[in-house]
Order: structure tokens, then C-alpha cells, then sequence
């Protein structure tokens, strides 16, 4: 299958969204995945809070939620919303520029899908690696 976009935030659109919806897919297979359909849907941060607090049980704004909806061990399937407005915030805050840190969200969502977390200082740590590794590997190839 493939990976499908959805923009629910006025005014977003991302400018290379096949460069962006190949390289989510190199993640993928080179994390030794197969892939069925992943959605990313680009909303805002009300839009966020309310899915943090139904289906996480949490009362705080995030950058990224991630759903699996993987039906078989090893292949990716999933929904991946990301807050436009608090990847902007996080942007300006980090010093980053908005495009790179939209890839390192779009990537952390993957990344989660594909047996990373960032529950402790230690897995956060090895995240952190991956995302930079497939940042450079994107932006070097851009």
C-alpha cells in the first residue's frame, strides 16, 4: 500500500510530500518492516488535546499521537496525527527550522511503529539517534 495525507489544518500543506512519503517508507523497510497504509493527518492543537484525552487519558498537548493498527507482526499500519501548531512552537523554541523538525515528528511516529520508545532517558536516547540518522539521510538526499 502506501502512505496517505490528510491535512485538517487550515492553510498547511507540505511542500515535498512525495519526497517526504517515500523517505517514510525507506524508514520502514529499512527498520526491517513491511508496510500496508500509513496515515498521517496534519491538524492543530485542539484537534490533539482532544485525541490525547479520549483514547491516551491525557490532559496536555503533544507534537505527535501514533495508532497502531497493525494486523500482522512485522508489517506497519497505523495513524500518525501531528499538531502543526506545536511543531511550529517546538521549531522556534529548539531554534530548528520548521521543515526539519516536521521530518523528525513525521520520523518519531514511525519510529514508535517500528519497536522504539521514548519511555525513559535510555530508549529516548536511541530514538533520538534513529531520528538524526534518517534526517541526515533525508536532507542529504533532498
Amino acid at each position: 500500500m502506501a502512505v496517505k495525507v490528510y491535512y485538517q489544518k487550515e492553510g498547511f500543506r507540505l511542500r515535498e510530500s512525495r519526497a517526504l512519503k517515500n523517505w517514510i517508507l525507506n524508514i520502514v523497510v529499512n527498520e526491517g518492516y513491511g508496510y500496508d497504509v500509513i496515515t498521517y493527518v496534519f491538524t492543530d492543537d485542539r484537534m490533539i488535546l482532544q485525541l490525547n484525552r479520549e483514547f491516551l487519558e491525557h490532559d496536555y498537548l503533544t507534537d505527535v499521537i501514533t495508532f497502531d493498527m497493525s494486523e500482522e507482526a512485522g508489517t506497519v499500519k497505523a495513524e500518525i496525527y501531528i499538531s502543526v501548531d506545536t511543531v511550529k512552537r517546538n521549531a522556534k523554541h529548539l531554534g530548528a527550522d520548521f521543515r526539519s523538525e516536521m521530518a523528525r515528528v513525521m520520523a518519531h511516529g514511525i519510529l514508535h511503529l517500528t519497536g522504539y520508545d521514548d519511555s525513559d532517558d535510555l530508549s529516548s536516547g536511541m530514538m533520538r539517534e534513529r531520528e538524526e540518522y534518517y534526517l541526515k539521510r533525508y536532507f542529504d538526499e533532498a
